[in-house]
């Protein structure tokens, strides 16, 4: 079974607060608002050819071996999808990680509700 690389965003608005979580795998965007429990797919914003599955592929891989944290123009396929859901936003790279191609939907929708619980405790 091969592995995927995938990554787990924040998007800070102009405040600099945390707007929302994203998780970026190939062919799968999933995205939680703060504040809201609901997770929406958001795949359909990409037209998933292979150069460009294989490309972000590449710059997930790059990102996560990098100390780099805000997205910029090094990455551009993850700035463009990322651009796509919060155009004023800026995204900011917070953990990488590899998940199967049969279980990702599950496995990452996991990663997200995780990663809300742990925002949660911090706030509180």
């Amino acid at each position: 079974m091969a592995a995927l690389p995938f990554g787990q965003f924040s998007l800070l608005d102009l405040r600099g607060e945390d707007s929302g979580a994203v998780i970026i795998a190939p062919e799968l965007i999933l995205l939680r608002r703060t504040g809201s429990g609901a997770i929406h797919d958001l795949s359909y914003l990409v037209v998933w050819s292979e150069p460009r599955t294989a490309a972000l592929m590449r710059e997930l891989q790059a990102i996560a071996g990098s100390e780099r944290q805000v997205v910029d123009g090094s990455t551009p396929e993850l700035r463009q999808v990322l651009a796509s859901i919060e155009p004023k936003a800026t995204a900011v790279f917070r953990s990488g990680g590899h998940c199967s191609r049969i279980f990702r939907r599950r496995q990452l929708k996991a990663a997200l509700q995780a990663a809300e619980r742990r925002q949660s405790q911090r706030a509180s």
